[in-house]
């Protein structure tokens, strides 16, 4: 896969326009009070993704290629993520690519998403990267790509090998609020340039209750 683009604030970051050209991305540092493309300030929204959700968890079955230890189970749950206030940044697309193809402007935040069962015990905490985009719909999500598959659980076991193996999230802040969570065991191995094989299977997910 090639590989780009442009040096920034923490990282390479990049993505690619219909063209085959490189979308490149520079990132500002931003803070805790400035005033979001949306017009909160990010005191307001870091208040409203810290929320403490009630829901419900639910394991899945166990597939040919994933053993999964707590199949089938499902129970109440919390759901928390803790902001880390020193990576709040604004994502601006400036090169390359084409202009539709590429992100638009975006606020992150990066922080961890913990669920934790009724007794307080930890089920699933990960690193993730809050995003909203201000030209896409109006609520945070998130898209963490955990490799390997421990850094979710470790309850999980393979059971076939493929050159990619990884948890895939699917994180969404429902009308900037009510958390809807999905996690996903994505893999697959190349058998030429442009095929290849592999599984996409629900691992577990997370509804948080209705709000009133």
């Amino acid at each position: 896969m090639a590989t780009c683009c442009l040096a920034l604030l923490r990282q390479p970051l990049c993505n690619f326009g219909d063209e085959g050209e490189p979308c490149g991305y520079d990132e500002t540092p931003l803070a805790f009070d400035d005033i979001t493309p949306w017009e909160t300030t990010l005191a307001e929204d870091i208040a409203s993704l810290e929320i403490a959700q009630h829901g419900m968890w639910r394991w899945s079955e166990s597939t040919d290629e994933l053993d999964i230890a707590d199949e089938g189970s499902e129970f109440p749950a919390m759901a928390q993520f803790i902001a880390d206030l020193a990576t709040l940044r604004l994502r601006e697309h400036v090169e390359g690519g084409d202009g539709v193809a590429c992100d638009g402007t975006t606020v992150m935040i990066d922080g961890m998403l913990t669920f934790t069962d009724e007794q307080g015990t930890v089920v699933v905490s990960i690193p993730i990267t809050a995003e909203r985009m201000q030209a896409s719909s109006p609520q945070y999500a998130s898209a963490p790509l955990l490799t390997p598959i421990s850094m979710f659980s470790t309850g999980l076991s393979e059971t076939v090998e493929f050159e990619t193996m990884q948890v895939v999230g699917r994180i969404n802040w429902v009308d900037q609020e009510r958390l809807s969570v999905q996690f996903h065991y994505y893999t697959n191995t190349m058998l030429t340039a442009t095929t290849g094989e592999g599984v996409f299977s629900l691992i577990a997910e997370f509804e948080a209750d209705e709000i009133p």
